[in-house]
């Protein structure tokens, strides 16, 4: 059964609603009692987050079918040399209004959650920390400076990007193997710590102040 394009934003709006509001910690009780509050929410949270990556990855699946579906019926049987010249100018063309309209989701306009999704189980070193490169640079580009702090997802990606930012070698070598050794689930923390930083209300804020400072002013420039 098709789901509405309203209905779909509506419970993405929704999902990005509660998600943004969950309470990770609380100003009651001992600090004993605390820690396990903040503990336990963040247990649930990450099962609340991996339940909803299955269901979006379904929704993607299901519109990925119906792209093609709609595609296979519109493209041509024969594909000449000039109609793929043409989409490849339609492709450059698309690609610089996604990247030069403001108005579009930060996730969406920088790519990131290809990027997020191109981190895999068994991935290598060289290979995260390029990611991770890639990652840090595009929201360089939009003038947002990721630090260390940003990543404290978990004890664990912590660890790690601190090694990250020292950018040792040998020293980021030991702490793969060693958060990989403490937490066999250490993939799903990062690309979760990824997540988090692209729905962080401060990177919509700045993300925000950025296009507002782009946005041409009121009225016409004087000659």
């Amino acid at each position: 059964m098709k789901m509405s394009n309203d209905k779909f934003t509506d419970i993405v709006n929704k999902d990005k609603d509660y998600l943004e509001k969950y309470q990770l910690e609380t100003s009651e009780g001992t600090k004993k009692y605390k820690d396990k509050f903040h503990k336990n929410a963040v247990e649930n949270r990450n099962t609340w987050i991996n339940d909803h990556i299955r269901v979006y990855s379904n929704y993607e699946e299901q519109v990925l079918t119906e792209l093609k579906k709609r595609m296979s019926t519109l493209m041509p049987d024969n594909l000449n040399d000039e109609f793929v010249t043409r989409g490849k100018v339609l492709d450059d063309y698309l690609e610089a209004i996604i990247s030069h309209n403001e108005d579009l989701d930060i996730s969406f306009r920088l790519k990131l959650d290809l990027l997020i999704s191109s981190i895999n189980e068994g991935v290598s070193l060289e290979y995260l920390n390029d990611v991770l490169k890639k990652y840090i640079d595009k929201f360089k580009d939009m003038g947002i400076n990721l630090v260390c702090d940003d990543f404290n997802y978990s004890i664990f990606t912590k660890e790690y990007m601190e090694a990250y930012f020292l950018n040792n070698n040998e020293d980021m070598l030991e702490k793969f193997e060693k958060v990989f050794f403490e937490c066999p689930d250490f993939i799903n923390h990062i690309k979760l710590c990824l997540k988090n930083i692209i729905i962080n209300p401060l990177t919509k804020y700045n993300y925000a102040k950025r296009k507002e400072k782009k946005r041409p002013q009121d009225g016409y420039a004087q000659a």
